[in-house]
């Protein structure tokens, strides 16, 4: 699975921050910077035998405002 992760773009200005996180069956496998503004996280993770997949947004302070977290172009692949 592979892919980048950002804030919708009406609101980067306005985001307190968020976390991206991936969980494979149950593990948490990927978890990037705090993403503010324009900057985007990118992901890579095998998930080659893997039963369960959760892709999470957390909130990166206390406060929630404008924090529109958007996984861009998840994309499964075999190599």
């Amino acid at each position: 699975l592979r892919g980048e992760a950002g804030l919708h773009t009406a609101f980067q200005p306005l985001a307190f921050g968020i976390v991206f996180v991936i969980k494979t069956d149950g593990k948490e496998v990927f978890r990037s910077d705090i993403i503010r503004g324009s900057k985007q996280a990118r992901y890579e993770v095998d998930v080659t035998g893997v039963k369960s997949l959760e892709l999470l947004v957390e909130k990166a302070t206390d406060r929630n405002g404008g924090n529109w977290g958007l996984w861009l172009d998840p994309t499964l692949f075999r190599e």
